[in-house]
């Protein structure tokens, strides 16, 4: 935030600037991204949109204008209505975007992951599946690193976690997804589960999730038997509120044997402080589905009595 109102205060004092080299292209452009970037710091996501709208434009008339900056900025756009949780202005960015990002892999890449988590942040599943089976798995082994690899076998974890609960029912003449094993789908994301208060997060949930949709019990309490001590030692800031109510969601769960009405009345208080630790525009870019999403789809795949 104190960075963003710098770039707010810095992009005022440099108006005469802009207005004085109006198509040099370098400053119009680092003008341009400093507006958006503080725009995004400060949370005024629709604001950001309008900023780099309006640094498209100006670039647009400079002379030698730099595409990876015109790709920056659009791809930023599409990143801004993720966090304004507004399924349709995403697809018009999405759409914008496609025609002036610099098309390269890489950028092809990064607006896919951002249309994909479009899709699960809002809700829209079958969109989100549309776009990840469209993405070319070969160009991903081949242009990106190891670690933005691991993104996108956590994405393919989400996916397939979506249809395993039914929440995505692909129709027969839909493309298909590759096989895939959720039990070892952890032997993939090597780096991910390094990082303690990021991905590493999103494993352990997709893991115990899918071990309780498919009615393996055992494997879900294995799953969440250190998730108490990880809660204490990694996810004590308010930054990891939400992470930290939903791992004690899971914690309730199988301490109440899995009973779809013990774990809904044990769960009242937790569920309501995570509900209220954030509005969406707020939400962890770990966090690829909401989790009140998720804790539907837990509920959903309990009994109402069990022993």
């Amino acid at each position: 935030m104190v960075t963003g109102q710098k770039a707010g205060k810095y992009i005022k004092e440099c108006s005469d600037i802009s207005e004085r080299y109006p198509h040099v292209s370098q400053i119009q452009g680092m003008l341009a991204v400093t507006e958006m970037t503080g725009c995004m710091l400060r949370g005024e996501y629709q604001e950001a949109i309008n900023a780099s709208s309006r640094g498209s434009e100006v670039l647009m008339k400079c002379m030698g204008v730099s595409l990876s900056v015109l790709s920056m900025l659009a791809l930023n756009r599409v990143e801004c209505t993720i966090k304004l949780n507004d399924f349709e202005l995403g697809k018009k960015q999405i759409k914008s975007a496609k025609r002036q990002i610099l098309e390269n892999p890489i950028n092809d890449q990064a607006l896919s992951d951002y249309a994909i988590c479009l899709g699960l942040r809002t809700g829209n599943y079958e969109f989100a599946y549309r776009e990840f089976v469209s993405v070319n798995q070969r160009k991903i082994s081949r242009f990106l690193t190891p670690i933005s690899q691991e993104r996108w076998v956590i994405l393919e974890a989400c996916i397939n976690l979506l249809v395993a609960a039914k929440k995505i029912t692909p129709e027969p003449d839909w493309p298909k997804l590759r096989a895939f094993r959720a039990a070892s789908f952890v032997n993939k994301v090597f780096v991910a589960t390094k990082n303690k208060k990021g991905d590493n997060i999103q494993v352990l949930i997709f893991q115990t999730l899918f071990s309780i949709i498919r009615k393996k019990y055992d494997a879900a309490i294995d799953r969440t038997s250190s998730l108490e001590a990880y809660c204490n030692r990694y996810l004590k800031d308010d930054e990891n509120l939400r992470n930290n109510c939903f791992f004690k969601l899971l914690l309730i769960t199988t301490k109440a044997g899995f009973d779809r009405r013990i774990v809904e009345r044990k769960s009242e208080a937790t569920f309501k402080r995570l509900k209220e630790a954030t509005d969406r525009s707020k939400l962890n870019n770990t966090e690829l589905i909401p989790y009140e999403e998720l804790w539907d789809i837990l509920l959903d795949h309990l009994p109402s009595s069990r022993r």
